[in-house]
């Protein structure tokens, strides 16, 4: 929801993309963020605290086209 309140903002000002990082278990969210409409521009392995998990974790940059229409969950809130 918050990624869809982003793309509200920018819309209403007129920016067609925006970028951001996200920490997870490697190879599991890429795929998800893809399908949700962001594209992985860079991977980094991320050690902070990553041991915790006792999986290896990375940081995915990710940039994402703003949708010129609002998603049906953009209505669903308003």
């Amino acid at each position: 929801m918050l990624a869809e309140h982003v793309d509200a903002v920018l819309r209403a000002k007129g920016i067609d993309a925006w970028y951001g990082e996200v920490n997870a278990p490697r190879g599991r969210r890429a795929a998800a963020l893809e399908r949700w409409g962001a594209r992985v521009v860079d991977r980094v392995d991320n050690h902070t605290f990553s041991w915790l998990c006792h999986m290896p974790i990375e940081r995915l940059t990710i940039v994402r086209p703003v949708p010129a229409e609002p998603r049906l969950l953009e209505h669903a809130a308003a």
